[in-house]
């Protein structure tokens, strides 16, 4: 720079020296005259460096203009900076300034329009522009000037949107013939931005009619004409007018065929009435024939209606017999003797006034071989679990009435008494196995001779109410198909026929006669079939034989109540199946006692603020009932309690929840001992095949008797319709859901297929 200063130094004086004459100038020592100029001497280091840059002079700048990138996109801008640089005797030096590029190119993006319809796109284009030495250049390319541009929504059809569509059901005619059917199709339409596409399919009706058809007179087509029709056009009394209700439809002006089978319009019973219940032996009974006229489904009255006893006996002398056999034991007397045979075939006999003198009963009283064991023991009106049959077990022998007989000593028999002989099995299978009873045949005593078809008095009643065959209302018995082949009625009939020996607690079941219905808790099977069996589509005269036994069993076991028993309290599988029988007996003789039963038993174990383990004093149990029972909260607090003492050879044993409430449930001997009760599906004796397996079968013949209400303790049939299903593999109905819950352990062969078949129909 120096250098610079001193060229325009020179230059200015040789400017003002041009106009001094050369010769007349002077300069100073460090002067010299230079074209008529005074200058500064220059040293010769001086002169030797005073070098140029090309273009660029000695201590001369030159510029440029730089960019900080090559690119920018906007909104962003090309930035620029002026950068210089000296001449240094030769030398350039260093660029001021960091940006670093020459040129620079700007971006940006326009659109074609602001907006664009639902469905397009916005076109773009990107245009450039180039920037350099500070100039930039025009935009291309440049065709678009919009800098944004929105897609408008779609429109919607109503309440239907874009894309969304609607559905119609449209018919390929408006009418059809009567009989055709309106063939339909289903359509659709889209909406697209506002607009509807056509209707899919070919149909453009958007209703179809079906013509009328034509009628049957008074009846429209498609309705149904209705009749009673009866099976037989006449009947004897004890036997039902079966009727069915048919129909036929009327159908385009034409009846189809009448439904069903019978084609009686009406239906006759007769029966025959007697003047007089009894006559003497030399007079003879007056009857009458009366009629009842049933007829759409609705009977009359008897026609005549004047006569109005059953029965007419002609009182006579009975026949007279000095020894009576039965089931091998021979019971003879002192004199001969009047008598006859019960309805059932059991035997009985008058006492003529001083009593009925026995003097052999043949097998008699013997002691077994053992020399202590008394065998073919005989009691009356036996009505406790301490016998007089068979020394083996429970025996007193001052119960035993046929010790000692002789013509010398007989045994005598007052009127009104039950004497039950017995054969003993030489060999008892033991404690649980076969009975120490093999036979056994009952006597009764009576103070006259009783009336015809009349029923044997039960075995342990002080009093010997008479009941009689032809007071049974036999159009109770139904009619039903077994779904499986069934036991066979006769042979079930013969195992009932022998008396069934049941007086006392569940030691009982050793004193039952072998050669009768099996011992232990086998006969519950051969209880609830006999109930199902009497309502199947056996005729009257095929069911007899087992009707009568199995009346005469409810005979006997009420009998057991009448000597003053509270029954059989619930204990494991032994104390059941005793209510149905009595129950059933009484229903089919109307008789109020024993038809009533229910109403001291099941639910009346709650009467007045009693309960489990408090019942009231005038309470039956049946064992049924007191195992059956619906959860209360006192069953929660007491299996949660200390109290609570269940059956530990089926643990794990579980405690009833707040989610159990109110569930039917059972229990070993709940109506006596509630804190025995144990929530587990395994508690002990639940799934015994005398428990609720048989159970089911005998819940159907009350229902299908309508003798629910008579029974008194639903939770019992409720409890039959929980296990039915849990142990099948279905949910529990009611809900609930117990530890342990699994199939198995269920009623199978007739008993189950009743119960399955026949259980929603009740």
């Amino acid at each position: 720079m120096k250098y610079f200063n001193r060229v325009v130094f020179l230059c200015v004086l040789s400017l003002l020296g041009a106009c001094v004459p050369e010769a007349n100038k002077k300069c100073s020592g460090d002067q010299v005259l230079v074209n008529g100029l005074c200058v500064s001497k220059i040293s010769n280091n001086d002169l030797e460096q005073n070098l140029d840059c090309g273009v660029v002079l000695n201590h001369q700048e030159e510029t440029r203009i730089m960019y900080q990138s090559s690119s920018a996109r906007y909104p962003d801008s090309c930035k620029e900076e002026v950068q210089k640089r000296s001449c240094d005797n030769g030398q350039l030096l260093a660029w001021s300034g960091s940006f670093k590029s020459v040129s620079c190119s700007n971006e940006k993006i326009r659109y074609a329009a602001s907006s664009v319809v639902a469905g397009q796109s916005c076109q773009s284009e990107i245009q450039k522009q180039i920037c350099q030495n500070g100039q930039c250049g025009d935009w291309s390319p440049n065709k678009f000037s919009q800098t944004s541009c929105q897609v408008q929504g779609y429109l919607s059809c109503g309440n239907v949107l874009h894309n969304g569509s609607e559905s119609r059901v449209a018919y390929s005619s408006s009418s059809v013939a009567y009989g055709q059917v309106c063939i339909q199709q289903n359509q659709t339409r889209t909406c697209n931005n506002g607009s509807w596409s056509a209707w899919s399919g070919t149909y453009a009706n958007l209703s179809c009619s079906v013509q009328a058809a034509a009628a049957c007179g008074n009846i429209a087509s498609g309705a149904v004409e209705m009749r009673t029709m009866y099976q037989a056009a006449a009947i004897s009394e004890g036997q039902a007018c079966v009727f069915e209700i048919q129909n036929r439809k009327c159908t385009n002006g034409q009846f189809e065929s009448w439904s069903g089978t019978f084609s009686q319009p009406k239906c006759v019973i007769s029966r025959i009435r007697y003047e007089s219940a009894t006559v003497n032996p030399s007079a003879t009974c007056k009857s009458q024939t009366q009629i009842m006229t049933c007829e759409n489904a609705i009977c009359g009255v008897w026609i005549p209606n004047t006569f109005t006893n059953n029965n007419c006996n002609i009182i006579a002398d009975a026949s007279l017999t000095t020894s009576i056999t039965q089931y091998g034991i021979t019971w003879t007397f002192a004199t001969p003797v009047k008598y006859g045979q019960f309805v059932n075939g059991d035997y009985w006999i008058v006492d003529p006034g001083d009593g009925v003198k026995i003097t052999k009963i043949d097998p008699g009283d013997v002691v077994h071989t053992d020399g202590i064991r008394h065998m073919n023991g005989s009691m009356i009106n036996p009505n406790t679990t301490i016998q007089g049959y068979d020394g083996a077990g429970d025996y007193d022998a001052t119960k035993n009435v046929g010790i000692g007989i002789s013509a010398q000593k007989p045994l005598i028999l007052r009127g009104n008494v039950s004497l039950v002989s017995t054969i003993s099995n030489l060999t008892p299978g033991g404690a649980w196995h076969v009975s120490y009873v093999k036979t056994a045949a009952v006597l009764t005593c009576l103070s006259s001779i009783p009336p015809t078809d009349s029923f044997r008095p039960g075995i342990s009643a002080p009093n010997k109410t008479l009941l009689n065959l032809k007071n049974i209302n036999y159009s109770l018995l139904k009619n039903y198909a077994s779904p499986v082949t069934p036991p066979d009625i006769s042979t079930l009939a013969n195992q009932f026929q022998m008396v069934w020996l049941d007086h006392g607690d569940w030691r009982t079941r050793l004193m039952r006669p072998s050669d009768g219905i099996p011992e232990n808790y086998y006969y519950t099977q051969y209880f609830a079939s006999a109930a199902l069996l009497l309502h199947l589509n056996y005729t009257l005269e095929q069911k007899k034989k087992l009707l009568i036994n199995f009346m005469q069993l409810g005979i006997d076991l009420y009998s057991f109540l009448e000597s003053g028993s509270q029954g059989w309290a619930p204990d494991g599988g032994n104390m059941n199946e005793r209510k149905w029988p009595i129950m059933f007996a009484g229903i089919m003789l109307n008789y109020a006692p024993m038809k009533n039963i229910g109403f001291k038993s099941g639910d009346y174990l709650y009467a007045n603020g009693h309960g489990p383990g408090n019942p009231p004093s005038d309470f039956v149990y049946f064992g049924e009932d007191g195992q059956t029972f619906y959860v209360a909260q006192s069953d929660i607090d007491i299996t949660n309690s200390s109290s609570w003492h269940p059956d530990t050879r089926t643990a794990p044993n579980y405690p009833y929840t707040k989610a159990m409430l109110g569930m039917p449930e059972w229990g070993i001997r709940y109506s006596t001992s509630p804190s025995l009760s144990d929530a587990s599906w395994n508690a002990n004796y639940r799934t015994i095949g005398t428990g609720v397996s048989t159970w089911a079968g005998t819940s159907i013949a009350v229902r299908m008797m309508s003798a629910k209400t008579l029974w008194n303790h639903n939770s019992y049939f409720d409890y039959i319709d929980r296990y039915m299903a849990i142990s099948k593999g279905d949910r529990d109905p009611f809900g609930y859901v117990v530890p342990g819950e699994k199939a198995g352990a269920r009623a199978t062969g007739f008993i189950g297929a009743m119960y399955d078949t026949y259980r929603n129909q009740f």
